[in-house]
């Protein structure tokens, strides 16, 4: 509570005085806060939570939060659907936000993906443990009358891990470059946040800054776009607006026991893992802007193939811009030294047939004619 105030109060209050001395005499004005942070996990300093433990001292500390605050906004840590469902029903008047974490892994030697298949699929099985959770979600702001005002879920921790043969073992790393190949996890992850958008209501990259960043430093007063940058870049600017569904056919895996296809860490159900699905090779995300554009997103997620495309697309609508980010090398990387290795290039050609390279993403951009 003292650092709430610290943060958030006016300088009569005790901490805000504080915060005020240490030379930021306005409030920081933070609207979001999380309780606990994966309180089902052994950490040095921490025994690991029951979900019922966690959910009455989560219940005792948002009651209080909301009396004192009752314009902040609340997360409360969801997991698997068995814990997120414990969590609801004790603290649903308090919440607005659930959080779930996704760690997609690649394991990396010499650059190259070792089994690609296991990285470039992955979200796959991250939709279907979301999907898991969103039927538990639905079902609460059913029950305590929250369809008005629901609570949703926030992935707050994401990217795409990379473990590097050192040799001797694969070690986890922060600091490996993020590759064309980061392109199709980072984009199918987002797909999967569109396409569950209603449910979804935030969904937070780790790290946008050095580590996996978006952005990687150099020295002190200078820095470079990652490839995953430009992703990030591309659906800011166009996937917006309101949701629209995509059917896709087409080859890829028929029969594909997801937990076979992934490499996932974070809050996955066992379960999950042994669900069979087609997996296309080409992944999409649509949306409809305010201005009735219509924004596809495809990825690749074939390591090696290229992917032929025809778009169907509704009557009255011709493809206007095209966007691609792709490489003929998927180990390709913007560096210090080569910082435009791999950036967005527009099309000239403006056709409902394209072609996506191995790891390639396309965002199409349709108007009416």
């Amino acid at each position: 509570m003292d650092w709430i105030e610290y943060v958030n109060g006016d300088v009569t209050t005790p901490y805000g005085k504080l915060r005020a001395d240490n030379g930021h005499p306005e409030p920081y004005g933070v609207k979001l806060w999380c309780i606990g942070n994966e309180n089902y996990y052994p950490h040095a300093y921490h025994t690991p939570e029951p979900a019922e433990f966690y959910a009455k001292n989560l219940a005792a500390w948002a009651k209080r939060i909301k009396e004192l605050y009752p314009d902040l906004s609340l997360l409360g840590v969801g997991r698997t659907p068995d814990w997120t469902k414990v969590v609801l029903d004790e603290c649903n008047k308090y919440l607005d936000f659930v959080t779930i974490h996704y760690y997609v892994t690649a394991k990396v030697d010499n650059k190259a993906l070792v089994d690609p298949h296991k990285s470039l699929f992955t979200a796959a099985l991250v939709e279907a443990n979301l999907k898991q959770n969103i039927e538990v979600l639905k079902a609460a702001n059913a029950e305590y009358g929250r369809e008005d005002n629901p609570i949703r879920f926030s992935i707050d921790e994401w990217n795409n891990r990379h473990n590097i043969n050192t040799g001797k073992r694969y070690s986890f790393s922060r600091q490996d470059d993020r590759r064309q190949y980061d392109v199709i996890t980072t984009a199918t992850m987002l797909n999967v946040f569109l396409r569950n958008s209603p449910y979804v209501g935030m969904a937070n990259y780790i790290f946008p800054v050095n580590g996996h960043g978006l952005l990687k430093t150099v020295g002190e007063d200078d820095a470079y776009r990652s490839v995953a940058y430009y992703v990030f870049d591309l659906y800011r600017k166009h996937l917006v607006g309101n949701l629209l569904n995509v059917d896709i056919v087409g080859a890829g895996v028929a029969g594909a026991r997801l937990g076979d296809y992934a490499r996932l860490d974070g809050d996955v159900a066992a379960d999950t893992k042994t669900i069979v699905q087609d997996l296309c090779f080409v992944d999409a995300a649509a949306t409809m802007n305010e201005s009735g554009e219509i924004c596809i997103a495809l990825a690749n997620r074939s390591h090696d193939k290229s992917q032929q495309i025809k778009l169907n697309l509704p009557n009255g609508y011709r493809v206007a811009e095209v966007w691609s980010l792709e490489s003929n090398d998927i180990t390709a990387a913007n560096t210090a030294e080569d910082r435009d290795a791999v950036t967005p290039q527009l099309i000239s050609e403006k056709r409902s047939k394209l072609s996506l390279m191995p790891c390639g993403l396309k965002v199409v951009i349709c108007r009416r004619k």
